[in-house]
């Protein structure tokens, strides 16, 4: 059982902006979250039916950089994905680090690093979770 406070803040931070028929923050906030970072999903899955996760980061500049833009782009890229391929076994995240440096960890909130880890752990299935 997941207690209330944990579920209101998982739910303020993954719907946080979100219109009933526009992207979260509006046309331009999209087009600014997806010039912060780049994801995709490669169209085969790997031998085990994983679905394999590529990402990096567009602009390098730590003054630039925020981690909620990032998380954003990646929920938005897995419900995309979800929704047009169904769900996986697994995923595999694989993120290129060049250009990331310390100063970028030090402009990422640990408190949205926590909540997120939460949202993920509470809201997305597990292989074992799934009806067989």
């Amino acid at each position: 059982m997941v207690r209330t406070d944990v579920c209101c803040s998982i739910c303020r931070f993954s719907m946080a902006g979100r219109g009933r028929y526009s992207p979260p923050g509006g046309w331009k906030e999209l087009r600014r979250l997806f010039c912060s970072s780049e994801l995709v999903v490669l169209p085969k899955p790997d031998p085990k039916g994983y679905r394999i996760v590529l990402g990096r980061l567009r602009n390098h500049d730590p003054a630039k950089y925020s981690f909620t833009a990032c998380v954003k782009v990646l929920q938005l890229v897995m419900e995309t994905h979800s929704r047009e391929q169904g769900t996986a076994p697994g995923f595999i995240f694989v993120y290129d680090m060049k250009g990331v440096t310390v100063a970028h960890l030090g402009r990422t909130s640990l408190s949205a690093v926590r909540q997120y880890l939460i949202y993920v752990q509470v809201t997305y299935y597990c292989k074992d979770n799934l009806p067989r």
